[in-house]
């Protein structure tokens, strides 16, 4: 369930995104038929993360910087959590859509969520050795959607055993 994001978290989110001052570049994608779009909100911005999990270092229930996402990379143990996370602001209103495909083009999990604060995030997680075991090792692919359209694509993979 996606949870609105109080002030504290949005600072710290923004901190942890490595956003400073109060202009941020233009979130832009490209349409269904290839056309660049620039969103209207020069303050609107995304980030997806792929990483093993979230460890809170200093005990205050938020997280304060990325140092505190644990494993962030692109290559997975076939026994490790893999969390994908995805963050947006100033969207609301619109539908965040997380897809994860297996190497031979499967949808293995979709979630999408109705944006419903200024700063909005959910994750989808795999507990240690879930997807090996679904799906067994090799290529996947994070795929992010603001409403039907693409906004981030992120690849990973998990070993062979």
């Amino acid at each position: 369930m996606a949870e609105e994001i109080d002030r504290n978290k949005r600072k710290t989110l923004k901190k942890m995104l490595g956003l400073t001052g109060l202009l941020v570049a233009p979130l832009a994608f490209l349409d269904g038929c290839g056309a660049l779009i620039t969103m209207d909100s020069k303050s609107t911005w995304f980030r997806g993360f792929i990483y093993n999990y979230w460890q809170d270092d200093n005990g205050n229930g938020i997280v304060d910087d990325d140092s505190e996402l644990k494993g962030e990379k692109s290559t997975f143990y076939p026994n490790e959590r893999i969390t994908i996370t995805g963050a947006i602001k100033n969207r609301r209103g619109h539908e965040l859509t997380t897809k994860v495909w297996n190497g031979v083009g499967k949808l293995i999990r979709k979630r999408t969520e109705k944006i419903n604060s200024r700063l909005f995030g959910y994750d989808i997680e795999f507990n240690p050795g879930q997807l090996y075991k679904e799906e067994g090792g090799g290529h996947y692919i994070v795929e992010w959607y603001l409403d039907d359209n693409l906004i981030e694509k992120k690849e990973f993979r998990v070993l062979h055993r």
